[in-house]
């Protein structure tokens, strides 16, 4: 079976703060987090303000995530990341990236009228990218992200 984005999100996502925050650099922009977004991401979570769905949704509306992704090869990308992975959903289009999102982020399957809706939006101007922020900002991702509620010293 192979691994999909949100299950790598998950395996993340109940960890420490400060390991969190690591491991999404690291799995989505494939890089260990910069001193100052570090502390200044840790910090807002840590303080309730920012929750870490809404941080993954930052990095992927963020501009170094865009120029990552806008690259047409998969060079500087580990075979089987979810950097790969993600690059991979997005050289989709139309119907094929609307399925595979839901597989891809909710973890089953969309129905034809869910599909449809999806459609109507990447031919109405949203882009790949906004769409794929969307899903990972849902409701129905975050009660995925919960399901995770393991602990990182649960899991040594």
């Amino acid at each position: 079976m192979t691994l999909r984005i949100m299950e790598l999100l998950k395996s993340s996502y109940h960890r420490p703060i400060p390991y969190f925050v690591w491991d999404i650099y690291n799995l989505l922009l494939d890089r260990r987090p910069d001193s100052g977004g570090y502390l200044n991401f840790s910090r807002l979570m840590h303080d309730g303000k920012l929750s870490k769905q809404a941080f993954i949704c930052e990095v992927l509306k963020s501009d170094e995530f865009r120029q990552k992704y806008l690259v047409k090869s998969t060079n500087n990308m580990k075979q089987g990341s979810c950097s790969a992975m993600i690059f991979a959903l997005l050289q989709l289009s139309g119907e094929h990236y609307c399925r595979e999102l839901y597989r891809q982020i909710l973890l089953r399957e969309p129905s034809a009228e869910e599909v449809a809706n999806h459609l109507n939006f990447l031919k109405s101007g949203t882009t790949r990218l906004a769409m794929l922020t969307i899903f990972v900002g849902s409701e129905e991702a975050r009660r995925l992200l919960d399901q995770a509620r393991f602990s990182y010293d649960e899991r040594l």
